[in-house]
């Protein structure tokens, strides 16, 4: 699989606020993109379980309040980054992993944590 169909697929959903991750390749990138964002301690290394259980334990002790978009905020990009984070806990709250595990993982996991640095 080529990255960067995982890359602009995630990058499109947060960023227009439809549709799930499919796979752990968007996952990963996801993850990197939560680590941004939040600032979670996450390792690309672990396993996706590892992965998913620690992303799941941070927002419930931060409290992290998950948005399903509205059908206005669906039909175009939101700019608005509060929007965009609270759309990515309902990406991350809904997502279920798969056992598979490939190097790619970890190298679309920093490109999703540098692509969302610097918004």
């Amino acid at each position: 699989m080529e990255k960067i169909l995982a890359i602009q697929s995630v990058n499109k959903k947060i960023e227009r606020q439809m549709s799930v991750l499919v796979g752990n390749y968007e996952f990963y990138y996801a993850a990197g993109a939560f680590k941004a964002l939040f600032g979670a301690d996450l390792d690309k290394t672990m396993n996706p379980e590892d992965l998913k259980r620690t992303i799941d334990e941070y927002i419930s002790s931060n409290q992290l309040t998950s948005a399903e978009p509205s059908p206005d905020q669906a039909s175009g990009d939101s700019k608005d980054i509060e929007d965009r984070k609270a759309y990515l806990v309902y990406l991350m709250n809904r997502y279920e992993t798969i056992e598979k595990y490939e190097e790619i993982m970890m190298e679309l996991f920093d490109d999703g944590y540098e692509y969302w640095s610097q918004k």
